[in-house]
């Protein structure tokens, strides 16, 4: 590949797939670890090479993926993670690193282009991708005819050279060290070191069963009613389940769809009239809903059975997608998710450190805050925040007229001030703001409406550069709109219709930008396009969510930065939000503690020294690391 400094290996795997067995009904994890799998051949390419199609049993392409120069070669395939989990958990073999034109995608085209292979090849004008694979579905390799097995090798060749040709017009305008975070996302799922406690998980589920079975035992001895399935149905079907409230004298609690505007029951866990029903004077409304709150959802019994599942496989593939926040490129999670393991729950005590290894687990503190003021040029605030100031501490003592040193950190005006510090300077509602402290303090803390927007004013007021900031995302709206370029909050150039370019070299777009007009006829709106499944959809976009979204992207940036330097000392093996989890040998722990400690509080050169902080803490768990 002329002015490639890099050395490639090119892969595509076609694997026996069914109706009932495939991506479209298990996790990538399950489908390759399940006995039932076969790969049909792969197709190979080292460098600019000619492409090498095998079929044939295990021993024959384990023989051909031997003889190829992985001890110096990447791996690139169009999602890699489930090639390269192929190449490792069943053939044994480690690239010294991956490469995914899918990611990269993503990155550069995910807001409003789909990143599958045929739409790459459409938009890199490649060839046509070639008709589909649907006349293999439930064929095992040796159900091929020879003229069917040639036909797929064809098929398989084409897909490795779209994808070698793809990367290659990619790769001279992507970030490089964007491909570093590429390759430690791809190595969480595909070189696993984490492990699970099926004995644990297996007794949670029991307890989340006995907790349901239990729940509907005592709503059916305070109803009088015998049959207990045929209570779960009425508890569980919106209709039935407003009859049981009238039967105890209290109206269904409603609301209006903001999508729709129409009338529905407000049933749903996060509902305030629901959950205000749980401290109903009459307890049988209050068991009631408790009883429909803890038997509607089902995700905690199948998570648990999803991991347990995976803890009778093998190891846990941490699995994340790049850039999956398609405007700020945060990770999001995959498969089971691991960006949704509730803090303090049993599945984050069941992920275990590997034998002779301990979990070190690193918490950037508050970090979208902290990049939100140096960004909007609230000098105050970042000054406190140098100091070692608690900034909730200090808009509660503001908030509520306390002196600092009064508030105890687990107090409600500390709690209430949290929630408005982390909301408000998103330009937050007062009637958001209502609900919000009401959702995050799980009802324990209700405030009126009345509160809340004296709680808004003030903290606009005390923050007036958070403001004046949302005011510059208006502009760089405009400057998008009008294909201008401009300098943004300081350090940010704005390259017209490319949208702003961040540190890491990759762009925030936001792709056919257009006015629409307010439905009231007052003024307009701003509107882009956005990818979401296979339909093009229009997004809102306004100046506060600009400043949003630029701020959690560079908070982005900053861990991604601070994930790769980690990683050159230490196993990464898995993020959650702002954690790093790193697997690291018991008799280095001490030493990895002060080490990652010192990188996740070290600044990168456009942010201000002293700003960012962190706690860092160990276990053998993952939820028990302190």
């Amino acid at each position: 590949m002329r002015g490639m400094k890099i050395r490639i290996i090119t892969l595509d795997v076609e694997s026996f797939f069914a109706k009932d067995f495939g991506f479209s009904c298990m996790t990538t994890e399950e489908y390759i670890r399940s006995p039932l799998w076969e790969t049909i051949g792969v197709s190979t390419k080292v460098n600019d090479g000619p492409i090498v199609w095998v079929s044939g049993d295990y021993n024959c392409i384990k023989a051909h993926l031997d003889s190829l120069p992985w001890h110096n070669h990447l791996l690139l395939a169009q999602n890699t993670a489930f090639d390269g989990a192929i190449l490792n958990w069943i053939y044994g073999i480690k690239p010294v690193g991956y490469l995914d034109t899918q990611s990269m995608a993503n990155a550069l085209h995910g807001v409003s282009e789909s990143s599958s292979l045929a739409n790459l090849a459409r938009l890199y004008g490649e060839t046509d991708k070639g008709d589909d694979t649907k006349w293999a579905i439930g064929k095992r390799r040796l159900d091929f005819t020879p003229q069917e097995l040639a036909a797929y090798g064809e098929y398989c060749k084409h897909d490795t050279e779209l994808t070698y040709n793809i990367f290659r017009k990619m790769i001279p305008t992507f970030p490089k060290a964007e491909l570093r975070v590429i390759d430690v996302t791809i190595r969480m799922f595909v070189e696993p070191r984490l492990e699970l406690d099926e004995a644990l998980l297996t007794e949670d589920l029991v307890n989340i069963k006995r907790v349901k079975r239990e729940s509907l035992e005592k709503l059916q001895e305070a109803l009088g009613v015998g049959n207990e399935c045929e209570l779960k149905k009425q508890v569980m079907s919106n209709p039935k389940f407003a009859e049981l409230l009238k039967a105890q004298g209290v109206e269904p609690p409603t609301k209006v769809s903001a999508k729709t505007g129409k009338t529905a029951w407000a049933f749903a866990k996060t509902d305030e009239g629901l959950t205000d029903l749980l401290d109903h004077e009459n307890p049988i409304v209050s068991t009631l809903v408790s009883t429909r709150l803890e038997n509607k959802s089902t995700i905690g019994e199948t998570r648990t059975e999803s991991f347990i599942g995976v803890a009778k496989r093998g190891t846990y593939p941490f699995s994340l997608s790049y850039s999956g926040a398609k405007i700020t490129h945060r990770w999001s999670g995959k498969d089971l998710n691991p960006q949704n393991l509730p803090r303090g729950s049993t599945l984050r005590k069941a992920i275990l450190a590997p034998a002779g290894h301990t979990l070190v687990v690193a918490d950037s503190s508050n970090i979208e805050l902290r990049v939100g003021m140096l960004l909007a040029g609230q000098d105050d605030a970042v000054q406190q925040i140098k100091d070692g100031v608690d900034l909730y501490k200090t808009f509660a003592s503001e908030a509520f007229n306390l002196n600092y040193d009064d508030i105890a950190k687990n107090s409600e005006e500390r709690f209430i001030a949290k929630v408005c510090c982390l909301s408000l300077i998103y330009g937050t509602g007062a009637a958001k703001l209502k609900d919000t402290i009401r959702t995050q303090s799980k009802g324990r803390i209700v405030v009126d409406l009345a509160e809340a927007e004296r709680l808004k004013a003030l903290y606009r007021r005390v923050n007036n550069k958070i403001v004046d900031a949302w005011e510059i995302g208006g502009d760089i709206i405009e400057w998008v709109y009008h294909n201008q370029q401009h300098t943004a909050y300081g350090f940010l150039p704005v390259h017209g219709k490319k949208g702003i370019m961040k540190p890491s070299g990759l762009y925030l777009p936001y792709p056919g930008l257009r006015q629409e007009p307010k439905e009231d006829g007052w003024g307009h709106d701003w509107y882009y396009n956005t990818k979401r499944g296979n339909k093009t959809v229009k997004d809102k976009i306004y100046p506060a969510k600009v400043f949003q979204r630029v701020t959690q992207s560079l908070a982005r940036d900053i861990l991604t930065t601070q994930t790769m330097e980690i990683n050159k000392h230490y196993w990464v093996a898995g993020m959650v939000h702002d954690e790093i989890i790193c697997v690291v040998p018991d008799e280095e722990v001490d030493g990895a503690k002060r080490a990652i400690r010192d990188i996740m509080k070290t600044s990168p050169a456009w942010t201000a020294e002293g700003i960012l902080d962190c706690e860092v803490g160990a276990g053998k768990r993952y939820g028990l690391a302190k």
